[in-house]
């Protein structure tokens, strides 16, 4: 399925992904390697830079072929980019575009494994290897990387997630921060180091967060959006008292200082996207060396700003729920409990508890 340009010149050939509109519904499997930093290390900061890759992940995994003497090309309308980006209404959408390929094409994907004889491998792959676009014409060209191909396609460890869900953050650490925990959602709860999330989001290098006290305060509030409630505040101060370690009490979302509502990447992820997470930090000494999360079952929360807030607005937003249900398969064999947060936390305090003992 090739084409000559010049006479002269011998063009590969390509297998072609032809896309014409925007697909929400179907899912991007995104490889539990990106979310690695072990494994792997990804320096691209733009928002839509990461949206056209996860739009290219979904569109090479719709077709089932197999590459062997070819090279996949995707050829897709502008206005379906434009919707997996989120610029169509845009007057910038094209230099949007631009940009967006440019910074996928200069900041390679930095990979490590484990070789034969157990030494480290360091591997730099590239998610496209060639573009080619005009603001007169309805088509985008994209051939993605041929290194980058075995994260995209024929998954065997992955997280699924829909553009319905992602398509409305606005960060890249939204984007980066939602497909790691949607797939930690299983283990409930879980910690994770505060430096292994400065690599995850691209943070090592600013140096408004490498002060191990100050530093890690400002990355929580600007790169996680979390600030410490009053509440984790007095059982922090009781658990010092009866010397115990603190029970898991949500920190509160930062707020904008203009408008003073609840803003941040942990808010835009339970307010946009299919998961409910509380978070707080874990303090070694002086200063937060962790952060954990803990995963809530009531998918029935939209917009949690603090606890008090979620059972003010409990009851309106159980009785919502029960309307938007997503399908009968939701609701077969299930049955509704309204209980408080407080005895949601109590529950999974104890249930940690029991972990531990056992």
């Amino acid at each position: 399925m090739g084409n000559n340009t010049n006479e002269n010149v011998l063009v590969p050939l390509f297998n072609d992904y032809i896309v014409e509109s925007y697909n929400p519904n179907k899912s991007v499997r995104l490889s539990n390697d990106l979310f690695d930093v072990s494994k792997a290390i990804s320096r691209i900061t733009s928002t839509h830079a990461l949206k056209l890759i996860y739009a290219i992940a979904q569109i090479v995994q719709s077709k089932q072929v197999e590459v062997v003497s070819g090279s996949p090309r995707i050829e897709i309308s502008m206005s379906a980019v434009f919707d997996y980006l989120d610029i169509s209404l845009s007057n910038r959408r094209h230099d949007f575009l631009k940009d967006a390929l440019e910074e996928i094409m200069n900041k390679s994907l930095h990979l490590v494994h484990i070789g034969k004889n157990g030494e480290k491998v360091y591997e730099g792959a590239s998610w496209i290897s060639w573009y080619k676009f005009s603001d007169r014409k309805d088509r985008l060209y994209i051939i993605p990387g041929p290194m980058a191909i075995p994260l995209l396609q024929n998954l065997s460890q992955y997280v699924s997630v829909y553009p319905k869900h992602y398509n409305s953050l606005s960060t890249s650490y939204q984007l980066w921060l939602y497909p790691f925990l949607k797939n930690k959602q299983k283990l409930v709860s879980f910690r994770i180091s505060i430096d292994s999330l400065k690599q995850l989001l691209n943070s090592t290098s600013k140096s408004s967060y490498t002060d191990s006290v100050r530093g890690t305060n400002t990355f929580l509030r600007r790169a996680i959006g979390i600030t410490i409630s009053e509440q984790a505040k007095k059982e922090n101060t009781l658990a010092k008292q009866e010397k115990r370690m603190p029970k898991f009490i949500p920190w509160d979302y930062v707020k904008d200082p203009k408008t003073g509502e609840p803003c941040g990447t942990l808010y835009s992820i339970n307010r946009h996207t299919d998961i409910r997470v509380y978070a707080r930090g874990i303090k070694n000494g002086r200063a937060y060396t962790e952060i954990e999360f803990l995963f809530s079952k009531l998918d029935l929360i939209d917009n949690l700003s603090s606890k008090e807030q979620l059972e003010d607005d409990q009851q309106d937003l159980f009785s919502m729920s029960i309307d938007n249900q997503k399908s009968t398969e939701d609701r077969e064999g299930f049955a509704w409990v309204k209980i408080s947060v407080e005895e949601v936390i109590t529950l999974m305090n104890k249930s940690k508890s029991r972990s531990i003992d056992e």
